[in-house]
Formats: structure tokens, C-alpha cells, sequence
């Protein structure tokens, strides 16, 4: 028998392989020339940048810059804190079992250790243990059939649900601010650390088209001439406009942002005074473009002289589910321990949030944390003697997400959004921490695709069989399944036994089946 096939073509996105390694990271930080000697080290700190990872036959290469600090006092007489830093670049091979050149990947990288030794009062060597995992994803195109059409036919249908992976589009921005000094501050003297991270996100999703909108948040710490240390923030807002072909408004968008580049000048007010900062930032918005699906096919035929077998495949994917953002407000007053030396003055609190765990609930992800700070105060006790203290401070968020469900996978990180902090008493502090929490939750999927559409023949029993038949219904019959095995219609049979309710059947029932066309 003749008949024809409709097919179509399905984009998904899968994961062909997770992996993670570990690399020591070692660099020598030298205090400049103009800079004191050290004399105590009152912190040290790392940062990992990830420049580029390249996918290749069974493993990813990995390109990075781990960036260390080191916050010291400083010799002499007047003891002040100083910092001074240092970048080492690194490359690291993480194994990738079935990757190939030209896939995609996913790089998150921490911080495991992080060790010094004083090699002279001018040189220490740090060294740091790297752990970098990846996610490396295959962008599939495969033919499913939909339907199927010919004479005779009876067909069974059904819907399937597909998140279809629709396009990947990268677009760079350069984003600009400034950071205007007081006049009771002084001047710049040197620019110590520059950090940003991009929130406040917000998406407009247009035909063709997709408008972001967001902030970048850049925390600068520097170092005035009047020997003050102050991290401000700057917040610069932004909108950033990608043409991206075949988008609609229903469909969703996992964008994403890395930051490329910072840069920084410092400029001369009209009185030919360094009180203004320039900073820009490099970016990359990277957007992956998704479209829930909804395929009406065919998953089962008959004709009453055929029968009809359909090849199916199991196919896996991964798509975009939603995300959410959770934002805590975190209030400590610290007590100092009883062996150190009481407080005078503050002169600097860095705080660093980090997420030890999380997990899916229903329609929540509810993230656990720790907030590290870290303070250098002047003792009350030695004016001159500078004392570091470092505690970690617990908190919980919860971000919510409709529809989360333990299965899926999360991709949670967080910010610091604000620091502030005060002396409370000679042995306390108090400290104001808010942090930012974004969760974002994609699924994994497994749906079947019709390969192919194969005729059977039909028993010789069923093609003589009478006019009609006395079948006995048997456990998980259905209407379909009886009308397949004798090759008649569903009508025909529910028609002649009078069916008020032909889902309901049950084991034991006696149903008359009627050849084809013996109904008129």
C-alpha cells in the first residue's frame, strides 16, 4: 500500500560530556620599588579570570589568569597597609570523553587553597589550587516523522513537548563610568583593585530583536594621598540591542555575561588635581535562544489490510527552564577573639561571598553560604600595630522559580551588592553585607523521534476472519489496541457495543468486533 510520509527537523541542544581537573597555580608577587618593605602580611587573596576555553578531541583547554593579592604592613615607623598584586597566567587540559573540536563549553572554575611563603621582606611566593569543571554541548539536527497519509487509514496521535535549541548569538560591549573623587579625600594615588559583575538584568524579547538592559557593578579600591584606603562602588547602566534571526516573543533567552576586559585612566579635574577615575569595561553577552515546541504526530497506523511498525529513537537534550534572582541582607556585629588587641580604628573590610551548597525544591533553589571577611584596624593598645581578623558569616537564600522540580539542573552564583561598616566597641564591629543570588534551572529531556515507518502484513486469520467476533478484553486493552489487531475502526466497534465511555474497559468484558466494512 501506498502512503506518505511528513517529516520535520528538530534543533536540540545535549551534553556530551562533564569533566573536571585541578592545577596548581604558583606566582612571585614583588613589591614595587616605591612601595615600603613588608612587615607583617595581614591577608592574601586570589582571583581566577577565565580568558578562553577551546574544545578538543576528548577534552577542553582551558586558558586562564589567576590574580593574587596580598594585603601587608608595611616597615617603618608609621606602619600603614599597603597591597600589592601580581597576575600568572595558566593553561589547564580538563578531559572530555567524546568531545570534538567545535562543540561547545561551559568553564567554572574556585578556588580550593591558596598558600604563601615570605621568600624576602620584598618577595613571597604564593601558590593556589585550581579546580576548573566543564560542560561540554553539542548543538543535534535530526528528522523525526510526523504524520503519516495514505487511504484507509486509521491513525492514533499525541502531542510532544520539545524544548528546541534555536540559535546562539555573542555580541561585545564596552561600557563606560566615572568615579569623581571629594575634595576632603585628596587625590588618587594608586588604583588597587578593580572588580565588576553585571546585574539588574532585564530582557525584551522582539521579533527579530532582543534589548538588554543592566547595570554593571564595579567595586574600585584605592589608595589616596592622604594614605587612606576606600573601595567604592560605581554603578553604570547599560542597554544592548541583538539582531537575532527567526526570534519571537514567546520564545526564552539564556543570556549570560563575561567580563573580557577592565581598564581604568586617571584624569586631572580643572585644578590639574586626580580626583577623577574613567573605567571601562569589555564584555561579552552571550544569548542562547530556546523554543517550547509543541509537535502534534502520528505514533500509530493501520489500514484493513496493513499494519504498520514505527522505528523509534530515544533522544536526550537540555534546555533553558527559567531563572530567578534573591537578594539578602546580612547584619553582624563581630566580636574580635580575647588574644588579639582591642580596636582603634577600621581601616579596611573586604567580604567575599561564597555558595558551599544548593538544591532544587519544589518551585524553589534554595542556596547555603558563607560570607568571608576579612579586617585590618589600627590595635588601640600599639598605635602603630596593625592586626588582621577574618571570620566567615553563614547565610541562606532562596530564590524563587515556578515550576522547579529536583530533577532539573542549576547553575546558581553570587555577588556582593554592598559593604558597609562600622567600629561598634573596642572589641566589635559591626558589618552590613548584601548579596545577590541568581539560579538559573535547565532541563534534561528525553523524547522519542519516529526514524521510520514500516509496512506489515496482516495474518491470513484476520483477513478471513468473520463478519464478527466474540473477544474477551484483556488487561491494558484499549479501544486502539483492539481495533489494530483485527484491522476494523474504533467507531465501528464502539458503534455495535454501544460504548457510553470507550476508555472505560475493564478485563473480562465481552465485545463484539466487526470485520472491516461490515458497518454501513
Amino acid at each position: 500500500m501506498s502512503v506518505e510520509l511528513v517529516r520535520d527537523m528538530l534543533n536540540y541542544e545535549r551534553i556530551i560530556a562533564e569533566g573536571s581537573s585541578q592545577t596548581m597555580v604558583s606566582g612571585d608577587i614583588v613589591i614595587d620599588e616605591m612601595n615600603p618593605e613588608i612587615d607583617k602580611i595581614l591577608n592574601v587573596d586570589g582571583e581566577v579570570t577565565l580568558m578562553e576555553a577551546t574544545v578538543l578531541e576528548d577534552k577542553v583547554l582551558v586558558d586562564g589568569r589567576m590574580s593574587f593579592k596580598i594585603l601587608y604592613a608595611s616597615k617603618g615607623e608609621n606602619s600603614v597597609v599597603k597591597i600589592q598584586k601580581a597576575d600568572t597566567n595558566f593553561k589547564q587540559y580538563v578531559q572530555a570523553p567524546m568531545a570534538v573540536p567545535n562543540m561547545t563549553c561551559k568553564v567554572m572554575s574556585s578556588i580550593e587553597t591558596l598558600e604563601y611563603e615570605m621568600l624576602s621582606d620584598k618577595k613571597l611566593k604564593v601558590n593556589a589550587v585550581v579546580t576548573l569543571k566543564t560542560v561540554v554541548y553539542q548543538k543535534c539536527e535530526v528528522e523525526t516523522i510526523v504524520d503519516i497519509k495514505g487511504q484507509d487509514l486509521q491513525t492514533q496521535k499525541d502531542t510532544m513537548k520539545v524544548c528546541e535549541f534555536v540559535s546562539e548569538d555573542t555580541s561585545k560591549v564596552i561600557v563606560k563610568g566615572n568615579l569623581e573623587l571629594p575634595q576632603d579625600k585628596g587625590e588618587f594615588a594608586n588604583i588597587l583593585k578593580l572588580s565588576a559583575h553585571v546585574h539588574k538584568k532585564d530582557l525584551l524579547i522582539q521579533d527579530g530583536k532582543l534589548v538588554v538592559n543592566a547595570c554593571v557593578l564595579s567595586r574600585v579600591l584605592f589608595e589616596t594621598t592622604k594614605d587612606q584606603l576606600i573601595c567604592q562602588d560605581v554603578d553604570i547602566a547599560f542597554t544592548n540591542e541583538i539582531m537575532i534571526e527567526n526570534l519571537k516573543p514567546n520564545m526564552k533567552c539564556d543570556v549570560s555575561f563575561r567580563i573580557t576586559d577592565i581598564d581604568y585612566k586617571v584624569l586631572e579635574n580643572e585644578a590639574g588635581e586626580r580626583q577623577n577615575l574613567e573605567i571601562q569595561i569589555s564584555l561579552d553577552v552571550n544569548v542562547k535562544t530556546y523554543n517550547d515546541r509543541l509537535i502534534e504526530r502520528t505514533i500509530d497506523a493501520f489500514t484493513s489490510s496493513s499494519r504498520f511498525e514505527f522505528v523509534r529513537e530515544n533522544i536526550g537534550s537540555i534546555g533553558y527552564y527559567n531563572e530567578g534572582v534573591d537578594s539578602q541582607t546580612i547584619k553582624e556585629r563581630i566580636t574580635i577573639d580575647d588574644d588579639l588587641d582591642g580596636i582603634r580604628d577600621i581601616i579596611y573590610v573586604d567580604a567575599k561571598p561564597i555558595l558551599t551548597e544548593t538544591k532544587i525544591v519544589e518551585d524553589k533553589v534554595i542556596c547555603d553560604g558563607v560570607v568571608s571577611i576579612c579586617a585590618v584596624y589600627r590595635a588601640e593598645k600599639e598605635e602603630d600595630e596593625l592586626v588582621s581578623y577574618s571570620e566567615e558569616i553563614p547565610f541562606k537564600s532562596t530564590v524563587s522559580i515556578d515550576g522547579a522540580k529536583i530533577d532539573m539542573i542549576e547553575d546558581a552564583i553570587v555577588n556582593l551588592e554592598y559593604l558597609s561598616f562600622d567600629k561598634a566597641s573596642q572589641r566589635e564591629m559591626d558589618v552590613k553585607v548584601i548579596v545577590e543570588v541568581s539560579a538559573k534551572l535547565y532541563n534534561k529531556m528525553m523524547f522519542d523521534i519516529i526514524k521510520n515507518v514500516e509496512e506489515v502484513d496482516i495474518e491470513d486469520s484476520i483477513k478471513n476472519m468473520p463478519s464478527l467476533v466474540l473477544y474477551v478484553v484483556q488487561p491494558n486493552d484499549t479501544i486502539w489496541k483492539i481495533a489494530k489487531k483485527y484491522c476494523t475502526s474504533m467507531e465501528d466497534i464502539i458503534k455495535i457495543n454501544d460504548l457510553d465511555n470507550p476508555d472505560l474497559i475493564m478485563p473480562g468484558m465481552k465485545l463484539l468486533i466487526p470485520k472491516k466494512g461490515f458497518m454501513k
